[in-house]
């Protein structure tokens, strides 16, 4: 976004801000922290990230879980496919 000396900034534009500000790497990033506190995220933190990536708080639950696994830990482990 730019600042153009305006007050406010286009609505539209300002989500597809944060929608791109959201990158995987990110998201990733911020899962780490909850598995190495062995901490669910709360409602409000599903809704949020929930509405801005278009992702369920189970979606979401399994891509912590899978980011878990790959650091060799089994937080949130139940969220998974079986098998997986």
């Amino acid at each position: 976004m730019e600042d153009s000396n305006r007050i406010g900034d286009d609505p539209e534009e300002t989500l597809l801000h944060i929608q791109r500000a959201f990158s995987v790497g990110a998201l990733e990033e911020i899962f780490q922290a909850f598995i190495d506190l062995r901490r669910e995220p709360s409602a409000a933190f599903f809704e949020a990230v929930g509405s801005v990536i278009g992702k369920s708080p189970n979606e979401i639950r399994r891509w912590i879980a899978r980011t878990a696994k790959r650091s060799r830990s089994n937080f949130l482990s139940n969220h998974l496919p079986q098998g997986e």
